[in-house]
C-alpha cells in the first residue's frame, strides 16, 4: 500500500505451507480495517508479516499475531512517525512477535494507541519494545497480561483514559517513562517496576491518576 488510502472490512495474512505472505504499508500509505486483523502461520517455513513504514497509518479493531513456532507471524512497527491505532485488543499468541525496535538506540520507535487489552500469550521475548510507546486510551477498563510468570517489559507506557482503569494480570517493567495523564493503574496482585536498574532509573510523568 503506497501513498494511498486503503480500506477493508477485515484482513487476514495467513499461510499453512512454505510461502511467506507479507503486506507493507509504505511511507505515506494508509490502511483502515473496520474489523479485525489476523496474522497467522500454521505450518511451513517463512513468516506471515505486516510492516508499517515511515509516516504510514494503520487502524483496526482487534489485532492478533498467531504463529505455530518462534516468531513466524510478525508485526513490524518500528518508526516513530507512524500512527497505529488498535480500537480493540492486541494479542500476541504463541509463535507471534510484535517487533517495535529498529535496532538504533538513537531513534524513537513506534507508538501504538491501544483502546483494548494488551495480551501476550507468547512470552516476554516476543515483544521487542525497543524505544517504543504503548498508549492506553480506551474508555473501558484495559488489562495487561503476560504468559506464565514472566514480566512484560515496556520502554514507555502512557495512560490517558477518559474513563475506566488499567489492571495488571501479570508483572510489568517500564524501562524509561510511565506517563500518567488520566486514569488509574490497579496492580492487583502483580508488580509494576519503573526503571532498568538503580543506576538507570525510570521517570514518572504524572498529571492525574
Amino acid at each position: 500500500i503506497e501513498e494511498s488510502d486503503a480500506v477493508c472490512n477485515s484482513l487476514t495474512i495467513s499461510s499453512n505451507n512454505g510461502t511467506h505472505p507479507d503486506l507493507t504499508v509504505e511511507t505515506g500509505g494508509s490502511l483502515t480495517v473496520s474489523n479485525d486483523i489476523l496474522l497467522n502461520k500454521t505450518a511451513g517455513s517463512g513468516t506471515s508479516k505486516l510492516v508499517t513504514l515511515n509516516d504510514a497509518i494503520l487502524v483496526c479493531r482487534n489485532f492478533t499475531i498467531d504463529g505455530y513456532s518462534t516468531s513466524n507471524a510478525k508485526f513490524e512497527h518500528e518508526f516513530g512517525t507512524t500512527t497505529v491505532t488498535i480500537n480493540g485488543n492486541l494479542t500476541i499468541e504463541t509463535g507471534g512477535e510484535l517487533d517495535m525496535s529498529d535496532g538504533n538506540d538513537a531513534t524513537t520507535d513506534g507508538t501504538i494507541n491501544l483502546k483494548g487489552n494488551f495480551i501476550n500469550n507468547a512470552g516476554e521475548t516476543e515483544f521487542k519494545q525497543g524505544q517504543s510507546t504503548i498508549l492506553l486510551n480506551g474508555a473501558a477498563n484495559q488489562d495487561i497480561s503476560i504468559a506464565g510468570a514472566g514480566t512484560e517489559v515496556f520502554y514507555n507506557l502512557a495512560v490517558n483514559k477518559p474513563s475506566g482503569m488499567v489492571t495488571l494480570s501479570g508483572n510489568i517493567k517500564i524501562l524509561n517513562q510511565l506517563q500518567m495523564t488520566n486514569g488509574n493503574i490497579d496492580t492487583q496482585s502483580s508488580t509494576l517496576e519503573l526503571g532498568e536498574s538503580t543506576t538507570q532509573k525510570g521517570a514518572l510523568a504524572h498529571t492525574s491518576g
